[in-house]
């Protein structure tokens, strides 16, 4: 009977001494991989094309207004109607996010509007106060748009009447309204091109011009603006009109016909992904908080297991559960700068409580742990 008690703790401590160091390298596979690191503050990858060709994106960049289009988006939202067209052609067909050709908006959460690829899908998203703040509500998908290096002519209109996008001239989808009006739009966010402002939402490729109206094009006017081209003689009095044919220097000019102009800026950095977006619970899905509260709840066990024989049962458990939010800080820091991850305070908030369940197993299995009165309470 003795000698069974007496090894006992001998087998769990060899046992914690295995099992902490392997769960450790299974957390850090599960949640660090594929380890493809990138850098947080990088080289802004947009460069004027050679030739006066456009805008090139070859790796991450960003153009960003050097002001927030105040004038442009209460133009619009007065109007409740506008149009956007780009002559855009895309360095890869696998991009996602989707992935920012045109978007007016503060981060991968808040916009008014975007235009956006999904792998070879068109996606597009406008605010409304029928709405959600990301104008995920009414999403449009308009499937094989884009093929690698391939120029395309894209339009999409909004109107109250209904939402439309031409590729190449014709008309390819058409969806009823979201419902709402454009009243709601933020007026502080800024106009960007090929990228999110907290750069995490990437797009790759050549831009030769992009124009936006305050009203929605008809059929006839998109038409005729594939045939001219991109070069042609501006002849349907936009609010912007970038046609990026600078060339040098690190700003894009605006020569729509709005007053002030919406020039961009080609800045020489950008940051990489946001550090941790506010606790937005609807922000994650809620496998999302169960899978971390799973992955946690065992280091918190075995971590307790650990420090309460050399700390007592108090000093142990709460030695315990901080070792294991730190672990969890590190990591969700971590999936920052892994591009196929999204880190969250959710997720640093699920680990917690995953982890403090853990360290409360751990106390209560533990041999006449309760009776020795080292846990207060």
């Amino acid at each position: 009977m003795s000698s069974g008690t007496a090894a006992s703790p001998r087998w769990s401590r060899q046992a914690v001494r295995f099992l902490l160091p392997g769960y450790l390298v299974v957390l850090v596979l599960l949640l660090a991989w594929p380890f493809d690191f990138d850098c947080w503050i990088c080289v802004n990858g947009a460069s004027w094309a050679p030739n006066g060709a456009g805008i090139s994106l070859a790796s991450r960049g960003v153009l960003r207004s050097v002001a927030p289009p105040a004038a442009l988006g209460r133009r619009i939202a007065a109007e409740g109607s506008f149009s956007v067209e780009t002559w855009v052609a895309a360095a890869r067909a696998d991009q996602t996010g989707p992935a920012r050709i045109v978007s007016y908006s503060a981060d991968s959460l808040h916009r008014n509007f975007t235009i956006g690829q999904e792998n070879a899908e068109l996606v597009v998203r406008v605010r409304t106060s029928g709405g959600d703040a990301n104008g995920r509500t009414g999403e449009m998908h308009v499937p094989d748009v884009f093929a690698p290096g391939r120029l395309r002519h894209i339009v999409v209109t909004y109107d109250a009447a209904r939402r439309c996008a031409y590729v190449d001239g014709a008309l390819r989808r058409c969806a009823p309204p979201i419902g709402g009006t454009l009243a709601g739009w933020d007026l502080g966010y800024p106009l960007l091109i090929g990228n999110e402002a907290t750069g995490d939402r990437p797009w790759l490729g050549r831009l030769a011009q992009v124009a936006i109206f305050g009203r929605a094009l008809t059929a006839v006017e998109v038409a005729e603006r594939y045939r001219a081209g991109a070069a042609a003689a501006e002849t349907g009095a936009p609010l912007a009109l970038f046609r990026f044919a600078e060339g040098e220097g690190r700003v894009a000019r605006d020569t729509g016909g709005l007053e002030p102009a919406s020039d961009l800026a080609l800045p020489q950095t950008l940051m990489n992904g946001a550090m941790l977006p506010p606790l937005d619970l609807k922000a994650r899905a809620v496998s999302d908080f169960f899978e971390n509260f799973a992955l946690y709840l065992p280091l918190g066990f075995l971590l307790c297991l650990g420090m309460v024989r050399r700390r007592g049962a108090a000093p142990g458990a709460v030695a315990a559960f901080l070792a294991a939010v730190a672990i969890c800080c590190v990591l969700e820091f971590l999936q920052v700068f892994v591009a196929s991850r999204t880190s969250s305070l959710v997720d640093l908030a699920s680990g917690a409580v995953g982890a403090a369940i853990g360290v409360a197993v751990a106390v209560a299995l533990r041999p006449n742990g309760a009776a020795r009165g080292v846990l207060p309470g």
